[in-house]
C-alpha cells in the first residue's frame, strides 16, 4: 500500500501516517479492512477492537442516550480498569511492572449527555459497592458480638494469669474489624485518600461530574499545598504514608486510584493549572482525553439497551472484580509473548520518531512519552482482560500480539485526542475564539445548503465565549473568520426594512 496515492486527499497527513503505522504494525490488523473506510472513521473511538459484548453495549448505550459512543467507551475502559485494580500486573521486564490505573477526562458541551455516559457504565460498580456495604453491615454486627465475647474472655484470661493458672501465650485473639470495600468515591480529599487506599487494597475510582471539582479540592485544608504533587505520585503507584493519631504510621504500597470526570472545552486551561509551574508538572498529561467532533445525535425516546446485554456486561465486570479477591498483595502476573513485545517495542519506537520530527509540537513531548510507554501498557492489560473474561482469549497471564495490536489502534485514537486538547490549550486568542464559535454554531445554528446559518445577534446572545462574550469581540472574530475563509457575513433586510446581520459557517 503506497502512502502517495492519498497525498492529495483531504485527509490530514497525521491520520495517513497513523494509519500507515497501524498497517505496518499489524500484518492481519488492517489488511482485511478497507483502508479508505478506516481513514474515514479515524478520529472515532475504534469500538470494533473490543470484544463483541462490549461493542454492542457501547453502541446501544450511546444510541439510547443520543450521546457520542466515545463517551461511553472511555467510561467502560475505566470500569474494567477499576474492576482489575491491584489484582493484575503486567511484568514488562524485571524492573518494570505496570498496573492498569487510568485517568479519564470526557470533554463536551453542556447537553451532550456526558454525565449520563458515565452513570450507566458505572452502574455495575455502584451495585457491587451496595453489595459490599450490605456484607460490611452484617460483618460489623457479627464483629460487635465477637468483641463482647472477646472482652469477656480477656477478663477471664487476666484473672487466670494473676492466679498463675495460665501464661501470656494463651491470650485470646482479638477479632479482626471488618472494612467497607468501596469501588467509587466522590469528594474525597487528600486527607482521606491514604485511609481509603489502606482500606481498599484492590483500589477504587474517584468520580467527578465536573473534573474541576477535583482540581479545586486540592490543598483545601492545607496551607502549604502539595496535593497536586501527591496525586502525581498516586497515579504512578508510588507508596503513600498513613498517619493516624495514637497509632503507628503505616505505608500503603501500590495505591490504585482511578479518576474519571467530565468538563467543557472552555475549562481546559483550569484543568491544566493556572499557577506557575502547573502547566509543566505532568498532571494534565496523565489523562486520557475524549473530545469528539460530533456530539449532536438523533434522539429516540423509545430506544432502550437490551436487558440481556446489560446483564452480560455486568456479569463480566463482576467476574473480573471477584477474581483473585483478597490476594491483591500478590497480583496475577501478566507477560507478553515475544511477538507481542516486539510489536509494542516497534510502536514505541515509531512514536519516538514522531517526536523527532521538526514540526512536532513541543507541548506534546511529555504527553507522547507517557502515552507511548506506560499508558499503552495499561490499555494492553485492560483489553486483554476484556478479551479473556468475555471468552475471546484463553490465558489471562499471556498477552498476545492480537491484544497489543488492538491496544495500539485504541492508543492511536487517544493520541489524536491528546493532540487536539493540547493544540487548543496552545492556541492563540483568535484561534480559541474561532473554535468556540464553530462549536457553538454546529450545535445551535440552522443548517442550509451553504452551511450553518445564524443571526449575529443570536450568536452573541448564545454567549459562545461564556462570560467573556461581548458583541464587539464576536463581530471582530467573525470578520477574522471571513478573512480566513471559514464563512461570510451577510446583511439582509427584514420586514421593517432594517438590516439584520447573519453569518454563514461553511461545511
Amino acid at each position: 500500500m503506497e502512502g502517495q496515492e492519498y497525498k492529495n486527499s483531504n485527509v490530514p497527513q497525521e491520520v495517513i501516517d497513523n494509519a500507515m503505522l497501524l498497517c505496518d504494525l499489524a500484518t492481519d490488523g488492517l489488511d482485511d479492512r478497507n483502508f479508505r473506510d478506516f481513514m474515514k472513521e479515524y478520529g472515532r473511538f475504534p469500538v470494533a477492537e473490543l470484544p463483541k459484548v462490549f461493542q454492542e453495549y457501547i453502541l446501544q448505550t450511546s444510541k439510547s442516550l443520543a450521546a457520542p459512543p466515545e463517551f461511553v467507551a472511555l467510561s467502560v475502559l475505566s470500569v474494567v480498569s477499576t474492576a482489575l485494580g491491584n489484582a493484575y500486573a503486567l511484568r514488562v521486564k524485571r524492573t518494570w511492572e505496570i498496573r492498569a490505573c487510568i485517568w479519564v477526562c470526557i470533554i463536551g458541551p453542556s447537553g451532550s449527555n456526558k454525565s449520563a455516559s458515565l452513570k450507566l457504565p458505572l452502574g455495575i460498580l455502584k451495585k457491587m459497592q451496595a453489595e459490599n456495604l450490605a456484607n460490611f453491615q452484617e460483618e460489623s454486627a457479627e464483629y460487635e458480638y465477637k468483641m463482647l465475647q472477646f472482652n469477656h474472655e480477656i477478663e477471664e484470661w487476666q484473672k487466670a494469669v494473676q492466679a498463675g493458672d495460665t501464661d501470656l501465650s494463651s491470650k485470646p485473639e482479638e477479632p479482626v474489624k471488618p472494612k467497607f470495600k468501596q469501588l467509587i468515591v466522590g469528594d474525597a480529599t487528600m486527607e482521606t485518600i491514604p485511609d481509603l487506599a489502606e482500606d481498599n487494597p484492590r483500589g477504587f475510582m474517584k468520580v467527578h461530574g465536573e473534573l474541576l471539582g477535583f482540581i479545586k479540592s486540592m490543598d483545601q485544608y492545607r496551607k502549604g499545598g502539595g496535593d497536586r504533587q501527591k496525586w502525581l505520585e498516586i497515579k504512578d503507584g508510588e507508596p503513600i504514608n498513613v498517619n493516624r493519631k495514637n497509632r503507628e504510621p503505616k505505608i500503603v504500597n501500590n495505591p490504585f486510584v482511578n479518576v474519571i470526570g467530565t468538563t467543557q472545552s472552555s475549562r481546559l486551561p483550569e484543568l491544566v493549572g493556572e499557577k506557575e509551574g502547573d502547566k509543566d508538572d505532568g498532571f494534565a498529561q496523565r489523562f486520557f482525553y475524549v473530545y469528539p467532533d460530533q456530539v449532536d445525535f438523533e434522539e429516540d425516546d423509545d430506544y432502550e439497551v437490551d436487558e440481556k446485554l446489560i446483564q452480560q456486561y455486568e456479569e463480566i465486570i463482576k467476574s473480573i472484580y471477584c477474581s483473585h479477591q483478597g490476594k491483591e498483595d500478590k497480583p496475577i502476573e501478566m507477560g507478553f509473548t515475544p511477538e507481542a513485545k516486539a510489536v509494542f517495542s516497534k510502536f514505541k519506537g515509531r512514536c519516538k520518531d514522531e517526536m523527532r520530527e521538526p514540526s512536532f509540537p513541543g507541548n506534546l513531548e511529555s504527553t507522547w512519552n507517557k502515552l507511548r510507554g506506560n499508558e499503552t501498557l495499561k490499555i494492553c492489560i485492560i483489553i486483554h482482560a476484556m478479551r479473556c473474561f468475555s471468552g475471546e482469549a484463553v490465558n489471562i497471564k499471556i498477552i498476545d500480539e492480537i491484544t497489543v495490536r488492538k491496544a495500539i489502534t485504541i492508543m492511536q485514537y487517544l493520541k489524536s485526542q491528546s493532540r487536539k486538547v493540547f493544540t487548543i490549550l496552545n492556541a492563540n486568542d483568535y484561534e480559541e475564539r474561532i473554535r468556540k464559535i464553530c462549536e457553538h454554531m454546529k450545535r445551535r445554528a440552522r443548517k442550509t445548503e451553504k452551511g450553518y446559518f445564524i443571526k449575529v445577534n443570536d450568536l452573541t446572545q448564545g454567549k459562545p465565549f461564556g462570560r467573556e462574550t461581548r458583541a464587539g469581540v464576536v463581530k471582530e472574530t467573525l470578520r477574522e473568520m471571513e478573512k480566513q475563509g471559514y464563512g461570510y457575513l451577510d446583511e439582509i433586510k427584514n420586514a421593517n426594512n432594517k438590516n439584520t446581520e447573519f453569518f454563514t459557517l461553511k461545511y
